[in-house]
């Protein structure tokens, strides 16, 4: 069988972590994008750009309010995944 997956690109979908800063990673200080999280964890393509954040990665975080969120590496899949039958 042929599968393929493709990764999410990072800043379009976001996680709570909880209310301790993440030890590693690069903190993204962005207003917009902080108060938009509390809104909502999902966002467009163009919604993100509207942001203009520079530089972001899987280990980019941001607080909000006194929890802090990361982007999530969401995998979407395409194709047929492979199965074992077990008779």
């Amino acid at each position: 069988m042929i599968y393929e997956s493709k990764t999410i690109a990072p800043g379009l979908k976001w996680k709570q972590m909880g209310l301790h800063k993440p030890t590693k990673g690069q903190e993204i200080q962005n207003e917009a994008l902080a108060a938009k999280l509390q809104q909502q964890h999902e966002f467009t393509k163009e919604e993100w750009d509207g942001f203009q954040v520079d530089r972001i990665s899987f280990d980019s975080f941001v607080k909000v309010g006194d929890s802090y969120f990361k982007p999530l590496k969401d995998v979407e899949w395409t194709g047929s995944l492979p199965f074992v039958v077990i008779t």
